[in-house]
């Protein structure tokens, strides 16, 4: 009569799930350990927040290097967000564009592209910008040719 009692817990007849542990958290715990980190898809990302990170002191006061580490890697990656842990975004370096005079708003290629079939004497004000992550946009020096 004891066995048709269910636990709460598992939903399974009380002393069915003794001695096997929780094998689901222990097993999706360490599935990252049967494979590099090096060979993951956001490795590339990793490595790069790591050398943007500020120097940190070691004990005797010299700055310890930003170098990526796969304990570092899978940390950093448990904090992202569950829907980007494994997607890479496609330009990291930010989406590429022109800016006008380089103090106008940034503008993509196809935009600055219409703008300049509509008024030619623009296409030699354009400068090449890059709009960052963040929102922030940084020109880039002007070169000699236009779009």
């Amino acid at each position: 009569m004891n066995s048709d009692i269910l636990d709460p817990k598992t939903a399974q007849p009380n002393g069915a799930n003794q001695g096997k542990g929780n094998q689901l958290s222990s097993s999706g715990y360490q599935n990252h350990q049967n494979r590099s980190a090096r060979d993951h898809p956001k490795w590339p990302e990793f490595a790069k927040w790591c050398a943007d990170q500020p120097r940190q002191l070691d004990k005797r006061g010299r700055p310890k290097p930003n170098t990526p580490t796969e304990k570092g890697f899978w940390t950093w990656r448990s904090k992202q967000k569950r829907y980007w842990r494994d997607k890479v975004r496609q330009n990291p370096a930010g989406e590429s564009g022109y800016r006008l005079d380089s103090i106008g708003p940034f503008l993509t290629k196809y935009a600055a592209t219409k703008l300049g079939e509509n008024n030619p004497d623009l296409l030699v004000r354009f400068q090449p910008a890059t709009r960052k992550a963040n929102g922030g946009v940084v020109s880039q020096p002007p070169t000699n040719g236009s779009l």
